[in-house]
Order: C-alpha cells, then structure tokens, then sequence
C-alpha cells in the first residue's frame, strides 16, 4: 500500500484465500511491515496467526477498503524497541488508527528499566506514539543489576 509513491506499508502472508463476492482476502501467518508517514523508513512490524484483508468496502461488517483484521498472538514491534502484545486487532486504512478491545500489553525497554503497561482496550496510531486506553495499570522492572554487571 502506498501513499503518493511512498509506502505506507507492506503486508505478507504464508497463505491468502481470495474471497471476491465477500470483499476480502482471508490471510494465515502474517507479517505487516510499517513506514513512517511520506518515507521509506520502517516504523515497525506486526505479526499474527490470521486475519482478514478488505480490498472493497464491506458495509455489513463496519470495514471499509484497505481495513484489516488480525487475530492470535497479535504482536507489534516498533523501531524504537517497544512491544505490543494482544490476542486480536483491527487497523483501519483511512485514519491509519491500530485499535483493540481483547486486552493488551505493551513494553518499552531502556537501558534502566522496562515499562509495562497493561489494558483492557486501546486506540492508537500506527507508529504508537498516540494512545487512548482503558483500564490501563502501568509497572517497572529495573534493570539495576544489569547495569551493574555491565561496569
């Protein structure tokens, strides 16, 4: 998928089942690879078992062309070293907004600490910079010992 040229993203998948009267293709094993608005640098990757692509919109579901539907073990690697993990999501094509409903967990590791956070639903961008959550309960675990090892 491209935006003016530029990619937007890129998605793979060990099998695609075209279903053209239903409007979408039914994937297995994917692997979505994301750009960052107007270049050609990655901002992160996604990883599930199934899902479903919709090349024409599909009023019966509520999903439009270009949506996409991804289920079991659902996880989201970004450039930046963060780690989302969910059992399902749903990215819409026209605002580019990545959103889940079945729980979550993200981590973000630096060199002192990982942060985790973890949720009952969210609604984010597809860099996830942007985060609207629910239920969210946040902790830490430090890495003081491994940075201790490393003097």
């Amino acid at each position: 998928m491209t935006d003016e040229g530029k990619p937007e993203y890129i998605l793979r998948a060990d099998v695609a089942k075209l279903s053209e009267n239903a409007g979408w293709v039914a994937l297995k094993k994917i692997h979505l690879t994301f750009f960052k608005k107007a270049k050609e640098e990655k901002s992160g990757t996604l990883l599930a078992d199934s899902g479903l692509y919709y090349f024409r919109d599909v009023p019966r579901r509520k999903r439009k062309r270009n949506d996409i539907d991804l289920k079991g073990n659902v996880v989201f690697h970004t450039a930046d070293g963060t780690t989302l993990k969910t059992p399902e999501v749903h990215y819409t094509g026209e605002s580019g907004k990545i959103y889940s409903d079945a729980g979550f967990e993200k981590r973000r590791i630096s060199k002192e600490q990982t942060i985790i956070i973890t949720g009952r639903s969210f609604v984010t961008d597809k860099n996830l910079r942007h985060w609207e959550d629910t239920g969210a309960q946040m902790s830490f675990e430090s890495h003081k010992g491994a940075i201790e090892k490393e003097k």
